[in-house]
């Protein structure tokens, strides 16, 4: 009974990492390694508020799911439903969907480009010139794609998950690593709990704009959409359990990040632009050759991670918002009910028959294609050597 109960715990943990997944992508690690880089560790409460901010949105979100018994896409559908339609759907779920595929298209293509960072992080990778250069990156992109399309096609991400999210266990035990060799100022690390914007130096961005990117990466509004479908027919204290390990475990791997990078930073700001050659550099001096290699196929994992979550993040958010469930279709029989006088008789056969039929989704060939185009894009943006 004890092992059935852990088991079901360690099912329930693994399920809900698929936000963690979300994450932490390429975009996590560039974004808090330059952070830490141009602006030491004053930025670290940035971190936390965007995980409370996160936590506090997808656990509403989940409530919303399991009390209502509906997503967060049915819930804005229901809630606008008597407001001006296309296609017998809201104007504002339209709206919702473009953008959050639009949005989740950009994000999409940028965890492809760090994926591609990813593999030059390889050692030797970076010494190619040419041909062979074009020749890995594009090559590279293409084994993505076909990857991507590959799993979410045949439906098989769980397992995968499951390996990437211990892959990336490894990344992390790789920056507690360096971290430990590199010592912690943990006075600094008082202060960058506290809320600030430093000063702009000449080598670095806006204070202001990382502050965003660092919220913008570890709270990211789809993620309402697919924590809101991953919670229907759950109960509520898993829900939490599941959101709050998986919002705090991308804090500790997001703030470690930043301290490796604030191993760069200098008072004046750094003397280079950051990259992850770099931070692949600077990793090599504490742990070596072969933590060089934990590193790049950890980042991998965290490029592929959220290069199978963010498309099916869209798809997801988009099912929910054009989806129609039993009660939705039932409410429409009454409405039509009452707008064409149909007679109690043949509005219940109706009912019989909606009682039967399942809830009306979005065509698989339209939730398909979305990733399809997503990763299209991506791919021919990265593969073309597209700058984002």
């Amino acid at each position: 009974m004890l092992f059935s109960n852990i088991m079901k715990e360690i099912s329930s943990i693994l399920y809900w990492m698929m936000l963690a997944a979300c994450t932490v992508g390429p975009g996590t690690v560039v974004t808090c390694a330059r952070a830490g880089a141009e602006f030491d560790l004053s930025l670290i409460w940035a971190l936390v508020f965007a995980t409370c901010m996160a936590f506090t949105l997808q656990e509403g979100t989940a409530r919303l799911t399991i009390v209502s018994g509906r997503s967060l896409g049915q819930c804005l559908r229901v809630k606008y439903r008597h407001s001006t339609k296309l296609f017998n759907t809201a104007i504002i779920c339209w709206v919702v969907a473009a953008l959050v595929i639009i949005g989740n298209t950009l994000i999409e293509a940028n965890c492809w480009a760090g994926g591609i960072d990813a593999i030059m992080a390889i050692p030797g990778a970076t010494e190619l010139e040419g041909p062979s250069a074009v020749g890995l990156r594009v090559g590279s992109c293409l084994a993505y794609a076909v990857v991507v399309l590959a799993l979410l096609y045949f439906d098989k991400t769980e397992m995968l998950g499951i390996c990437l999210g211990m892959v990336m266990m490894g990344m992390v035990s790789l920056f507690l690593i360096v971290v430990f060799y590199m010592g912690l100022d943990w006075t600094k690390f008082g202060w960058g709990l506290l809320p600030n914007i430093p000063a702009k130096t000449d080598n670095s961005a806006e204070p202001a704009d990382i502050i965003m990117s660092l919220v913008g990466t570890t709270s990211l509004g789809f993620n309402l959409f697919l924590g809101g479908a991953m919670a229907k027919g759950k109960d509520l204290s898993t829900a939490q359990r599941g959101i709050a390990l998986s919002v705090t475990s991308a804090l500790v791997v997001s703030t470690l990040i930043l301290i490796v990078g604030a191993g760069f930073h200098q008072d004046g700001g750094p003397t280079t632009s950051f990259t992850i050659s770099q931070l692949s550099i600077f990793i090599e001096q504490f742990v070596g050759r072969t933590g060089v290699i934990i590193f790049a196929i950890g980042f991998i994992a965290a490029a592929l991670s959220s290069m199978l979550t963010i498309p099916l993040g869209a798809a997801i958010t988009a099912d929910t918002v054009f989806s129609q469930d039993r009660e939705e279709m039932v409410e429409n029989i009454e409405k039509n009910k009452v707008d064409h006088q149909v007679d109690d008789k043949q509005s219940t056969k109706v009912e019989l028959n909606v009682e039967d039929q399942e809830p009306k989704r979005l065509p698989w060939s339209v939730y398909f294609g979305i990733i399809l185009v997503e990763v299209i894009i991506s791919t021919a943006i990265i593969s073309a050597n597209g700058k984002l």
